[in-house]
């Protein structure tokens, strides 16, 4: 049985996979990840990560992050210009 750590992590990584902007695609909604967690569960994805993942609405977390982390790198490139000062 492959162990826990690993387990988890595939799950992880194929959500960030899915809600990240690709070069060859865009990223994918959060109700589409969902749809295809489900469907992996039991056979591609450990059910019981999947029903935490579900329960814990991390695939809404982690979009909401994302988002923000996107946002927060455009302002503070925009930010830090502004409040430079000239002596």
């Amino acid at each position: 049985q492959t162990p826990i750590f690993a387990r988890i992590i595939k799950v992880a990584d194929a959500i960030d996979a899915m809600l990240s902007d690709r070069p060859y695609r865009p990223a994918m909604t959060a109700e589409r990840v969902r749809r295809l967690l489900l469907e992996g569960r039991g056979t591609e994805f450990d059910p019981g990560i999947i029903d935490a993942v579900m329960a814990e609405r991390l695939i809404d977390r982690h979009e909401v992050e994302m988002k923000l982390t996107q946002h927060a790198s455009g302002a503070v490139g925009s930010s830090q210009n502004s409040t430079s000062r000239t002596s």
